[in-house]
């Protein structure tokens, strides 16, 4: 994984965590990946476990009562982090060659809310929110709920992929955002629903303390962004 600065207005991680890591209100779409209030002052512990490969990050993020971890893929570049709940967010940006000159990006986020705070359930009110005219589709993948929806923005047509479950003693929520330009693969399309079903199922979670393995790192981040990782 390697630190990114995004090109649209990805808002909502929010503008204030999004300009600690040098994005500023300009960055690309328009299209939520978390709330807008994060004031608690709990600290979490972020756990970043390298893989065995060069192609994986698993990342554990420590709740007041378990941890959750997802996997992100190596070459995502980092855009946005806040690791304290009440909401916990993390935003990356997944290269694309189509979108080279262009004001548009591919974007994934993952967000835990702590639903005993009125900012995680406000926070929560952003997942599976109609953009366009036409309601999210809704469906279950597992223990997920997905919500698949289309909206333009600046003239180019955007999928967003929402999808919620409970984890430990949080919500978490995925979205991933992508643009439909010209120059992409036939399949592309179907490879980026296969990028979020991985993404989906990499999640996974517990109550009680969790039991770092051999070799992972361990952050404790106070207000400051998570730095860039290093492999």
């Amino acid at each position: 994984m390697r630190p990114g600065k995004a090109r649209g207005r990805i808002t909502h991680v929010t503008d204030q965590v999004l300009a600690k890591n040098g994005v500023g209100r300009d960055a690309k779409a328009e299209y939520e990946v978390g709330p807008t209030n994060m004031r608690l002052p709990l600290i979490l512990i972020l756990l970043l476990t390298f893989s065995s490969t060069a192609e994986a990050v698993e990342l554990t993020i420590i709740t007041p009562k378990g941890y959750v971890s997802f996997t992100a893929a190596d070459e995502w570049a980092v855009i946005g982090s806040q690791t304290k709940l009440p909401v916990a967010v993390m935003a990356f940006q997944i290269k694309d060659p189509a979108d080279d000159g262009t004001p548009d990006s591919t974007n994934v986020a993952i967000s835990l809310y702590d639903q005993s705070s009125p900012e995680g359930r406000e926070g929560m009110k952003g997942i599976g929110k109609k953009y366009g005219v036409v309601p999210p589709k809704v469906s279950r993948v597992g223990e997920w709920q997905v919500f698949d929806q289309r909206n333009t923005q600046n003239g180019t047509e955007y999928t967003i992929l929402d999808a919620r479950r409970e984890v430990a003693d949080v919500t978490v929520s995925v979205r991933l955002a992508w643009p439909h330009l010209k120059a992409q693969a036939r399949d592309h399309e179907s490879a980026m629903r296969g990028i979020f079903s991985k993404l989906l199922a990499s999640v996974h979670g517990g109550m009680g303390q969790h039991q770092p393995r051999p070799g992972e790192t361990v952050l404790r981040p106070s207000a400051r962004p998570i730095p860039p990782l290093q492999r």
